[in-house]
């Protein structure tokens, strides 16, 4: 079994938990304990088995698209990078690319980024810096405009990735050819217009218009699946900076791709970061800053509001 699988694995607790163990956090201790035994573990194989050929980059296409995993960072988490793109070079159905989209306002000199991340490129890593500053939107952005005929899947910076990701994203998308495939949602609900709403859906495989993606469980995009408003940098700048997963669900949802939200099962085994810096703080009240900022634009020109308007249509 894979290292990161077999982590993943035993960090899963299910829903059958002893009540008394669960008040005195039994169940929280013996995870974080997994999670730092993993953190210890894991950079450790990684680096005694970095050298074997079958980690590293071969091409092979599905359907003849190429899958392209594009990933973006930032300088407080480039230290520890290299280890979220070895559980990418270490699935059981590699990509054809990985690339890593740098801005140049925070990375002068690509030569300047951590050995361990720069020593990736022998084994297929391509690193590119790019002119605009949009955070975290630099990941899927210019990947949509370079390989639009492409397979795109997008991953966070942040988790240890199953060796099955990839090939179950694609044994999903195969039966369903017309979906973004996303392993993380929430479900849009019509006539209820707060962010903090919209529940999770039921843990069943179900198809719909009106989920809203989240990226960090990875997300697979097929070809030409998003409205071409995407590529809007002043929108994205001034609408929904802050929030990717929001501009991207807007953009599907004015295209009327359906999402599969799929049952693939995954326990988000993080990469201790020093002094890490995360969304999760505040998370809620950004995503409907940005949520009623894209309904109020496409109101003013006249457009449904794309999260009002559309998922009543999509019923």
């Amino acid at each position: 079994m894979n290292i990161v699988d077999f982590f993943d694995k035993i960090r899963f607790w299910g829903t059958n938990r002893n009540k008394i163990l669960q008040k005195l956090r039994f169940y929280g201790f013996i995870n974080k304990l997994i999670e730092v035994s993993a953190n210890i573990v894991i950079p450790i194989y990684f680096s005694l088995t970095r050298n074997n050929t079958k980690y590293r980059i071969t091409t092979q296409k599905a359907n003849n698209h190429s899958i392209i995993v594009p990933i973006t960072s930032f300088p407080k988490r480039l230290p520890t990078l290299h280890l979220v793109i070895e559980t990418i070079l270490r699935q059981s159905v590699k990509p054809d690319k990985i690339i890593l989209y740098l801005t140049s306002a925070q990375i002068k000199n690509i030569e300047y980024l951590p050995k361990r991340l720069l020593s990736l490129r022998k084994r297929g890593l391509e690193i590119i810096l790019c002119p605009d500053e949009i955070r975290s939107h630099t990941k899927y952005y210019y990947a949509f405009k370079t390989y639009p005929e492409d397979i795109i899947i997008t991953v966070d910076d942040d988790l240890y990735y199953r060796s099955d990701l990839i090939e179950s994203l694609l044994k999903n998308a195969a039966s369903n050819p017309e979906c973004i495939i996303a392993n993380w949602v929430k479900e849009i609900i019509p006539g209820k217009n707060n962010y903090n709403e919209w529940p999770d859906p039921l843990p069943i495989q179900k198809k719909s218009k009106n989920f809203l993606i989240l990226g960090v469980g990875g997300v697979l995009y097929p070809p030409n699946s998003v409205h071409h408003d995407i590529f809007n940098i002043e929108n994205i700048k001034n609408l929904s900076l802050t929030a990717d997963d929001i501009w991207l669900t807007a953009m599907l949802l004015k295209k009327g791709t359906p999402v599969l939200y799929s049952t693939y099962k995954y326990n988000f085994l993080p990469v201790r970061i020093k002094n890490n810096e995360t969304l999760i703080s505040g998370n809620y009240i950004r995503n409907q800053k940005c949520i009623d900022a894209i309904n109020n634009y496409y109101q003013n020109k006249m457009e449904e509001r794309p999260f009002i308007d559309i998922p009543y249509k999509n019923l």
